[in-house]
């Protein structure tokens, strides 16, 4: 999975959604608790992660998991440089973990000007 920002200097900006899905096998039917658990860097001062619908930090999805959980970044501001994250999201239940990694691509441009 991959979500773009495009921000100017030290603005700050929002990221498409991704789409996180739950398949459950073999009769499996729990509650899921989906969470970032990893970011690799760390996201700038002032970001924030979002699951929806809802738009909390973190979200539960019961059976059947229709639609699944949108999942975007917003980045806080003062990022100089583009720059890629990837984001661990964790999906628990009780006893069972798993992960999927998302890629963040934010390009950051510098306004500028030129003599014509």
């Amino acid at each position: 999975n991959n979500i773009y920002i495009t921000i100017l200097k030290e603005k700050t900006g929002e990221s498409n959604t991704t789409n996180i899905s739950i398949t459950p096998l073999n009769g499996f039917n729990s509650p899921v608790t989906l969470s970032v658990q990893n970011q690799s860097p760390s996201l700038p001062s002032g970001s924030v992660v979002s699951f929806s619908p809802g738009g909390g930090t973190s979200q539960t999805l019961n059976s059947p998991y229709a639609g699944g959980s949108d999942f975007k970044v917003s980045i806080g501001p003062g990022l100089t440089s583009s720059q890629q994250y990837t984001l661990t999201v964790q999906g628990v239940d009780g006893g069972l973990i798993n992960t999927t990694d998302v890629i963040l691509n934010v390009l950051v441009k510098n306004p500028g000007w030129q003599e014509i």
